[in-house]
């Protein structure tokens, strides 16, 4: 059994500023949309420890559960996770799943081959956009998925080495992702555009309404960034010796 297999992922929900724990690693931490909460996965080998933040932050989620993002309405939450799954430490079980931001009414709204990940809310809160390798099982590319009847559409069609890291426009029109390079492409798949070149970026967010994308930089370290919709203007935002990664624009 390897190190991650013995670690268990608890995706909980706290009010900001309600606790500091220091023994579970932290993936990914997504902000409600009001500022107030958080959700955020928790690596740890420690049940006891689990069991202590669960009943401080309330547990909304279950058994290895990963990148989560709340509703544009703070109502609800989409995570990724293989909790269905037979194996759920294979990836290829990894599917999107929405509940209430109190932990009711979890319900799961992909269930295709391979991985789905990653989800991003459309502004309207009627579509979900994610990345999956389910065309190629070795390629990833965006894929939007509809609430209501689950229904999926392909949005990309590039066969991309890694995952893609979808985020939705708060307008609702566009998409941005990252596969060394930062793109952008209309949602329903048009006029796809290249924004940056020559250093490895990842984890694009929307901020400003829109009219900025901040970004995760490679070229000397892992530092945040920002830039015009547009890929003018690019600024560095972080200056640290260590990482700084998978930044959180517009909420």
């Amino acid at each position: 059994m390897t190190e991650t297999q013995e670690r268990e992922t608890e995706l909980v929900v706290g009010t900001i500023g309600g606790i500091t724990q220091k023994k579970a690693d932290t993936w990914t931490v997504a902000v409600s949309p009001d500022g107030s909460q958080y959700a955020k996965n928790l690596w740890t080998k420690d049940a006891d420890l689990v069991e202590s933040l669960s009943a401080k932050l309330g547990q909304i989620g279950a058994f290895v559960c990963g990148a989560s993002y709340w509703s544009k309405d703070g109502k609800q939450i989409a995570f990724e996770s293989s909790r269905d799954a037979v194996d759920p430490f294979d990836p290829t079980g990894t599917d999107v799943y929405v509940m209430n931001a109190d932990g009711t009414q979890v319900t799961r709204i992909t269930d295709g081959p391979g991985y789905d990940g990653r989800p991003s809310w459309s502004a309207d809160g009627k579509q979900i956009a994610f990345e999956s390798n389910r065309a190629t099982a070795t390629t990833f590319d965006v894929y939007v998925v509809s609430v209501g009847d689950r229904r999926v559409t392909r949005v990309t069609y590039l066969d991309l080495s890694e995952g893609v890291q979808p985020s939705w426009s708060p307008g609702g029109k566009q998409i941005t992702f990252a596969n060394y390079d930062v793109f952008v492409v209309n949602a329903d798949g048009t006029q796809l555009t290249q924004l940056t070149t020559g250093a490895p970026n990842s984890s694009p967010s929307w901020m400003d309404g829109g009219k900025k994308i901040v970004f995760t930089n490679f070229l000397e370290n892992a530092e945040i960034y920002s830039m015009n919709a547009d890929g003018t203007g690019v600024t560095r935002l972080t200056y640290n010796p260590l990482i700084d990664t998978y930044p959180s624009g517009d909420r």
